[in-house]
């Protein structure tokens, strides 16, 4: 991942969790523009990356357990970021930006997720798939799966991810604010507003 990987090693010299994901952060220098679009974030840091990102809508039978709320999933050619859809918008965002953090960091997901942990998820948000079939998934996704708030969510890359996240969330959420005082006079405003438009920008 060229500059991305170097930064990230750079950025584990650092103890402090959230200093270590604000240098990253800082080091990466991500394509958050206004106005602030988390779809065309994911696809800009795909292109930055040299992969495709997809995020697509959590299966309803993962959804309805509530347990899951994402999950990434790392194949050849994409990295496919699974979310539920039937939560708040910031929320669903903040879940996106949880795994894009994961796939920015570089983390692999046989050590984030062990297979048993996989098994016993399975098995319980999924109860009526025979155990044969659930032990061959595990054991097909155990080196590409990274789910989001499972009980291991509190390991060292989990919390990584999660830091790193929570700031990309921060500073999109700057870019959702207006960029003139709440003060200003109406008609100073709407001439605010039409440059904006000429921009491309919404207020």
């Amino acid at each position: 991942m060229g500059s991305v990987h170097d930064a990230a090693v750079a950025a584990r010299r650092i103890e402090d969790p959230e200093l270590r994901a604000r240098s990253f952060l800082d080091a990466l220098q991500l394509p958050f523009a206004r106005p602030w679009s988390i779809d065309r974030f994911v696809a800009e840091v795909g292109f930055r990356i040299g992969r495709v990102i997809l995020v697509l809508d959590l299966p309803d039978d993962l959804s309805e357990s509530g347990e899951v709320s994402g999950f990434w999933v790392r194949t050849a050619p994409v990295d496919v970021i699974y979310v539920r859809d039937d939560v708040d918008p910031l929320f669903r965002e903040q879940c996106v930006l949880h795994e894009v953090a994961h796939i920015l960091l570089g983390h692999e997901a046989d050590v984030v997720v062990t297979e048993d942990i996989l098994v016993e998820s399975f098995m319980r948000m999924a109860p009526a798939i025979p155990r044969t079939m659930i032990s061959a998934l595990a054991e097909e996704q155990r080196a590409k799966v990274c789910f989001t708030r499972v009980p291991d969510f509190l390991q060292p890359i989990e919390a990584e991810a999660e830091w790193l996240g929570t700031l990309m969330l921060a500073r999109a959420d700057s870019l959702r604010k207006p960029f003139y005082p709440e003060s200003i006079d109406s008609k100073d405003k709407e001439t605010l507003r039409r440059v904006a438009t000429v921009f491309g920008w919404q207020m």
